[in-house]
């Protein structure tokens, strides 16, 4: 009895979390739309809560150091937050501590799914005109925001498309995962030049063709020390 109970309270904070992460991704694609940004936002402070409140029912079943340690955490994450008048790190933390009982290829999948989705009906809004289509152009060239809050944001919401669709391939990726991926990355670049994203998704497909072609790759030492070198490398 005690099992099927823990069960169904699983299956609870399942969808606490993918509704309140859902309400985040949505509020951060489309709620930057004026008829949609204070309705979004109210659905997002919501979510909050929600959050919190699986955050504090499942931690029922968890050591009494492991709670008080998320709840130092919490703490810390909203005065900093307060001070810097930015609750980003406050949602990571919330993210942190409620993503418990939830699997991690779920919200992916879940994730892949509500931002196809978005994406399409940000464009869709756009051809409208209910979503503003930002222009800018570098060198001459036009570079389409396709209703989002600027080409970057586009970029990085395709980028993270991407990743989506490549780790739920995980080693079943085949050829067709990174031909799909590259035509993807290929209207990316015709719509928005976003170079940092398209460089990016094609660092990404490379690894993922070694990965295929070569799959004990990535447990080399030159490879570890490669992974290891490449922050310091590019942040300069």
């Amino acid at each position: 009895m005690a099992d099927n109970i823990k069960s169904s309270n699983d299956k609870l904070y399942e969808r606490l979390f993918l509704f309140s992460y859902g309400s985040f991704l949505t509020y951060c694609l489309v709620g930057h739309i004026q008829v949609f940004h204070t309705p979004l936002q109210l659905i997002s402070n919501a979510a909050i809560v929600l959050l919190l409140v699986g955050f504090l029912l499942q931690y029922r079943y968890c050591s009494r150091t492991e709670f008080l340690t998320y709840t130092i955490l919490m703490v810390l994450s909203i005065v900093t937050s307060i001070y810097n008048n930015n609750f980003a790190f406050f949602k990571l933390m919330l993210f942190a501590g409620a993503i418990r009982y939830v699997s991690f290829r779920k919200i992916i999948r879940f994730d892949l799914k509500l931002r196809i989705f978005l994406i399409i009906l940000v464009s869709f809004l756009c051809r409208v005109g209910i979503a503003a289509d930002q222009v800018y152009y570098y060198n001459g060239i036009m570079r389409r925001s396709l209703g989002f809050t600027n080409p970057n944001a586009l970029g990085v919401a395709v980028f993270i498309l991407v990743c989506d669709y490549v780790y739920l391939a995980g080693k079943n990726i085949k050829y067709k995962h990174l031909v799909i991926s590259l035509l993807i990355m290929i209207w990316l670049f015709y719509v928005a030049r976003c170079r940092t994203a398209v460089a990016a998704i094609l660092i990404l497909l490379i690894l993922a063709w070694l990965y295929k072609a070569i799959p004990d790759i990535f447990t080399l030492r030159i490879s570890e020390t490669m992974f290891y070198l490449l922050p310091f490398l590019f942040s300069g």
